[in-house]
């Protein structure tokens, strides 16, 4: 069984891959895109129901991922990882940017958002929430996230194909995980995808982009509890 994984093709590793850590999310995402019209403005809805669900399956996943590409051959400094000032500087003006972007975004009208989903009959329900929960989630998500869609993404394009495909392979599996947000899929996702692909290529280090993209998910909620 053991050598069974290891001489399977490279391709084949790479779906199983993509299939174990984002296969439900693309199948849900495309039947989003097929089954319905997305809304217009498209709409950021921050629900705390659902984040430890997420976290959890992401632990599952990266840990069954993280036993097979060990398999593999694979190791953490293949994906490259280092805390330094530098690049957690970067992380901070990545936040930065992303912010004022999304402001821009929020004051075109291409984009709402809504820290509670609507009841039946237009009433807003109210959201609780545990920030330490949300931290927990937000920490897991980005780890997942990055470590897959750029680390282990960008890797085995870079060697079967260079740089360039690799980061278009990496973008254009965040946005098609992404489709069930509509137009948020390329007006927000994309952008930030392509950055984040970008700084990694330049740096080969995950750590900037995992604390930028933990951070991005976790601030609106830190302001939800002190506003």
């Amino acid at each position: 069984m053991l050598q069974w994984v290891r001489d399977l093709p490279g391709y084949a590793e790479f779906l199983i891959v993509i299939f174990l850590c984002f296969g439900g999310t693309i199948l849900t995402s495309l039947w989003i895109v097929i089954d319905s019209t997305p809304s217009e403005p498209a709409t950021l809805l921050h629900a705390n129901y659902g984040y430890l669900s997420s976290a959890i399956n992401a632990v599952v996943a990266l840990f069954a991922v993280a036993l097979f590409l060990s398999l593999r051959g694979w190791s953490l400094e293949d994906f490259g990882f280092a805390v330094t000032w530098r690049s957690t500087l970067a992380a901070l003006g990545i936040i930065l940017l992303y912010y004022v972007y999304y402001n821009l975004l929020i004051s075109s009208g291409l984009i709402s958002w809504s820290a509670a989903p609507e009841a039946s009959g237009g009433q807003t329900r109210e959201i609780s929430f545990s920030l330490s929960s949300v931290a927990v989630s937000s920490i897991i998500g980005a780890v997942f996230e990055e470590t897959i869609v750029v680390g282990y993404v960008m890797a085995f394009m870079t060697r079967r194909h260079g740089p360039l495909l690799a980061v278009g392979a990496s973008v254009g599996l965040r946005v098609l995980a992404g489709l069930s947000q509509g137009a948020l899929a390329f007006a927000l996702v994309l952008p930030m995808g392509l950055l984040f692909a970008l700084i990694y290529w330049r740096w080969h280090n995950l750590w900037p982009l995992i604390l930028a993209h933990g951070l991005m998910y976790f601030v609106p909620w830190l302001l939800l509890a002190f506003v």
